[in-house]
């Protein structure tokens, strides 16, 4: 009975971890060139933190094969003949008091942001940069060009949990863990 109340709680209380670190990270290479906070790379930075974080396709729970233990001959045989899509749930459920536990390993290379390649990403206008003196005069203005070059990669492992509840009621519980670097 615990089992079931510690299940239903993680059902209930889903939770995230968000990709500080690369948002972090690529807001502070705004502020190398002299971009105070808040400006439009930020957002560009939160926008493709979040594509890396949270658009990544997830690898199917759904059983490859199952196999059911024989008493008889005391080992463990297989009962399906069909591996299933790799992104997509199969409709087969497992049946009742059946448990499946899957891991899986992704490894994506993001290559285009909004269709355009991020190896050379700029901003379409130029990036002006006063300088003034104590007085507020004009000292220089500079307009720079600024180009973020980013090699962004993923490495998804997944550990999913799913128990035939009812004969055609399965329930999941999937962990993934992500590791991006740029």
């Amino acid at each position: 009975m615990r089992a079931a109340r510690l299940l239903v709680c993680l059902v209930l209380i889903p939770c995230s971890a968000p990709a500080a670190s690369l948002r972090d990270r690529l807001r502070a290479s705004s502020l190398t060139v002299g971009i105070t906070g808040g400006s439009a790379f930020d957002a560009l930075a939160d926008n493709i933190a979040d594509t890396a974080a949270r658009n990544l396709p997830i690898i199917s729970a759904s059983a490859g094969y199952t196999y059911r233990y024989n008493p008889q001959l005391e080992i463990f045989e297989r009962t399906s003949e069909t591996l299933g899509p790799i992104f997509l749930e199969r409709p087969d459920t497992l049946g009742r008091g059946k448990l499946n536990v899957n891991v899986s390993y992704q490894y994506v290379q993001f290559d285009e942001f909004d269709g355009r390649s991020i190896k050379r990403l700029e901003a379409p206008d130029r990036i002006v940069i006063e300088e003034f003196d104590s007085a507020g005069n004009l000292l220089r203005r500079t307009a720079n060009q600024l180009r973020y070059g980013l090699k962004i990669h993923s490495n998804i492992g997944s550990l999913s949990l799913t128990y035939g509840v009812l004969d055609n009621l399965d329930v999941n519980l999937l962990v993934p863990v992500i590791d991006t670097d740029f």
